[in-house]
């Protein structure tokens, strides 16, 4: 570190934050010299209290960075023209896959955040159950929604059979995620800012 001028000087005087970084900073240079933390501790003059929160090593991300791209997948998501009408043979729900491989073909192999919707048409569609698939799964994971599934998933088809049965329309949106990591976050995001009819525990 560089030495200060006096006006440098008099301006970290007058900011307590900036001094209380400066000294964090030369309290942390006297322990890479092998300094014990209670001599670097009197030496500079850092209280014990700072000292712990320092070793919590707290990372501080950009929130309103964060939730205006959260926000942009949410308009995406929700917005009507993004949004597939689901098509069956005679609401035969075994026909899905045969009936929507463009759809499908749109999200294999993609991180995707999804939605299912239910309406009497698809002008009254809406946002029953919301999602988030990676990459390797997603093509799958709906189809386990709209077509068959494993008993060990906690997919929606028997709530979709049921909305077969009743000649309901059913409608899907999706967003693909990059990266990946994301996906759980804007779907978590999304569920405490939403209600979803279909989704446990909101």
């Amino acid at each position: 570190m560089g030495d200060l001028s006096d006006s440098e000087h008099i301006e970290m005087s007058n900011n307590p934050k900036a001094e209380l970084f400066l000294i964090k900073n030369v309290f942390q240079e006297y322990i890479k010299l092998g300094y014990p933390e209670a001599e670097a501790m009197q030496m500079t003059g850092i209280t014990k209290k700072d000292v712990i929160e320092m070793k919590l090593n707290k990372i501080e991300f950009n929130n309103k960075m964060i939730e205006n791209l959260f926000r942009e997948a949410e308009e995406k998501l929700f917005l009507k023209y993004n949004l597939f009408e689901i098509k069956y043979k005679d609401f035969n729900i075994s026909t899905f896959s045969k009936q929507n491989k463009q759809i499908l073909h749109k999200l294999a192999n993609k991180s995707i955040v999804y939605c299912l919707w239910i309406g009497d048409t698809f002008e009254t569609l809406e946002p029953m159950y919301i999602g988030q698939a990676k990459n390797t799964n997603s093509k799958n994971r709906i189809k386990a929604h709209l077509q068959s599934k494993n008993k060990t998933t906690g997919a929606q088809l028997e709530k979709i059979k049921g909305q077969l049965t009743d000649r309901k329309i059913i409608g899907l949106s999706f967003v693909i995620v990059e990266p990946d990591y994301m996906r759980t976050s804007i779907e978590g995001w999304l569920m405490n800012k939403r209600k979803f009819k279909w989704n446990k525990n909101n």
